[in-house]
């Protein structure tokens, strides 16, 4: 999945030129998809078809991920993230800011935008 080219993703039922630029536009903002249900992130992107692209594609190739440290990265370089809007980023750095240093994900309970399933997708990267 990591490799493929639209072209190559358009060969899969229920993926189009729309899809395929989401999916591409997607894994080349986060650098590498590392787990298969990140697809679920991609807006309107079914489960059937998310399983007709599983087998099709697989996660052969891990992309190399260089983690940043929350407690020193800003909110222009949060924003830039896939799952981070400036809002978002802003409440991450305001929190930050607050206490001095974060720990843990834990230290951002209070910001209702931040569910598990985003907080599981931010520390993988």
């Amino acid at each position: 999945m990591n490799a493929a080219t639209t072209t190559d993703l358009r060969q899969v039922y229920g993926i189009g030129e729309v899809f395929a630029n989401r999916i591409i536009s997607a894994r080349d903002k986060l650098g590498g998809f590392l787990l298969e249900d990140q697809l679920n992130d991609i807006w309107g992107l079914s489960l059937e078809t998310q399983q007709r692209l599983w087998e099709h594609f697989v996660l052969d190739s891990t992309p190399i991920i260089k983690k940043q440290n929350i407690n020193n990265i800003t909110i222009a370089q949060l924003a830039q993230h896939y799952y981070v809007s400036t809002s978002l980023a802003s409440k991450i750095v305001a929190i930050r800011t607050q206490k001095e240093h974060l720990s843990s994900w834990n230290d951002l309970a209070a910001i209702q935008q931040l569910d598990s399933v985003k907080k599981a997708r931010l520390s993988l990267y």
